[in-house]
């Protein structure tokens, strides 16, 4: 996770608390709504920056502990049970801490411990259901892929897909706060640029620890 993607994560859950509150509040019929929406913005940017900035400073933490150990794991072989774990930790760390924090505020000591655990329960159980939805993508694109492979070449032309101007309602709401969706092809070439990221970092490390034990056997 960057901090771009913190920054995003505080800034859709701010509009998404705010909205939802003008909107109870219109059909609801109370007032002070939009005092009540501003508050419930503040309240969810904030709560938003608690839950995403834990997992961004937990990958930085991984991601040295990874440099100096580089020969425990390659990145490059994962399986299917590692993706199926992955960030489960960090997401049920930052349940945790916002949970907690977010029922102490809201009600009492006594509420902080049921929040934080009832928060952290379900941020795991949430990035659980990510991490399967990301394994039932990648193996519809092996699928794809080796169907492809297996086509005779004289059927690869097919019919003009429609117009991409063409998109659905949620779509462009999500385009419009920074959020798209990836086709096949984009996201195997972002899960390749992490991947090559990731690789280039621990390399750099690694020779950032090689030169800093050669100056001090020097010295």
């Amino acid at each position: 996770m960057s901090s771009r993607s913190v920054l995003q994560g505080t800034f859709v859950t701010s509009v998404v608390c705010a909205c939802g509150t003008s909107i109870h509040g219109i059909l609801t019929l109370k007032p002070n709504t939009p005092l009540r929406a501003l508050s419930a913005g503040i309240n969810g940017g904030i709560s938003g920056a608690t839950f995403f900035s834990n997992p961004f400073l937990l990958s930085q933490f991984h991601r040295k502990r990874n440099a100096n150990n580089p020969g425990d794991k390659n990145t490059e072989d994962l399986n299917w049970s590692e993706i199926r774990t992955d960030r489960l930790l960090d997401s049920g760390v930052s349940g945790l801490i916002t949970g907690g924090i977010l029922r102490g505020f809201t009600r009492n000591a006594r509420g902080i411990l049921p929040g934080a655990i009832s928060a952290g329960v379900l941020c795991t159980l949430l990035q659980y259901m990510y991490n399967e939805s990301k394994i039932i993508r990648l193996e519809y694109l092996v699928y794809k892929r080796q169907t492809s492979q297996q086509a005779p070449s004289g059927s690869t032309s097919s019919p003009v897909s429609q117009s991409s101007d063409a998109k659905p309602w949620a779509q462009r709401l999500l385009s419009t706060i920074g959020i798209t969706s990836l086709s096949d092809e984009e996201y195997l070439a972002s899960l390749k640029k992490q991947r090559d990221t990731h690789m280039k970092r621990i390399t750099e490390i690694e020779h950032e620890m090689a030169h800093q034990e050669k100056t001090e056997e020097k010295n």
